[in-house]
């Protein structure tokens, strides 16, 4: 099995939740890993399937600060990382999404994409509504 690793940055310009991460996690620049399995194929066109998404975050030290440079890395789904993206570079994003949830799932690209990540229209909604819960949450925890 040949397996290989992407890299990229994504950077956050508010504070944002993402399942499998503790906790409300500072803006700023973040290093997200995908590793990828080479399929085997009959033609000369190259396909790799998605195995992993890691989200590297700064390490803690025993004291709960940033150790600095040392990172932990969490598996996260990229279906919820791109969402969270496009939340942060939206202004009064929370208005962008009060529409329908049937209207988002009969959304042909939308549709595309969950069956490329192997999720049904029920199970992305069920992430979608705890998500919203966790967020719900989130914002109600913040300092006046």
């Amino acid at each position: 099995m040949t397996v290989r690793t992407r890299s990229e940055i994504v950077t956050f310009h508010r504070p944002f939740v993402l399942t499998g991460i503790d906790g409300v996690q500072p803006a700023g620049r973040y290093t997200v890993e995908t590793d990828e399995e080479l399929l085997p194929t009959m033609t000369s066109t190259t396909y790799y399937r998605r195995l992993v998404t890691w989200f590297r975050l700064p390490a803690l030290s025993p004291d709960a600060r940033p150790a600095p440079g040392s990172t932990q890395a969490a598996p996260i789904n990229p279906i919820e990382l791109s969402a969270a993206l496009a939340r942060d570079a939206t202004p009064g994003w929370e208005i962008a999404v009060a529409g329908r949830l049937e209207d988002l799932m009969d959304d042909a690209v939308m549709c595309d994409v969950l069956k490329s990540a192997g999720l049904t229209p029920r199970e992305f909604k069920t992430q979608l509504r705890e998500l919203a819960r966790r967020i719900h949450r989130t914002e109600h925890l913040k300092p006046a």
